[in-house]
């Protein structure tokens, strides 16, 4: 992801990493990681995974309803 930091497919893989990180999941914090999803979808529109890792954090931080 250094090397490459436009490519979408590590950004999104990337933030479902770091979404595991333990404290994350204690707190459900994870608006950075969807920003970071955010845009990847902003420059890709149809990245199945952003869109997919984006739909399981939502759905983690209790916005099923965004998520959907």
């Amino acid at each position: 992801m250094e090397d490459e930091p436009d490519q979408a497919d590590y950004l999104a893989l990337y933030a479902w990493v770091e979404s595991h990180d333990p404290e994350r999941v204690t707190t459900h914090r994870y608006d950075d990681l969807l920003k970071l999803l955010d845009g990847v979808i902003q420059k890709q529109p149809n990245h199945k995974d952003a869109h997919a890792h984006r739909a399981r954090l939502l759905k983690r931080a209790g916005r099923a309803r965004e998520a959907m």
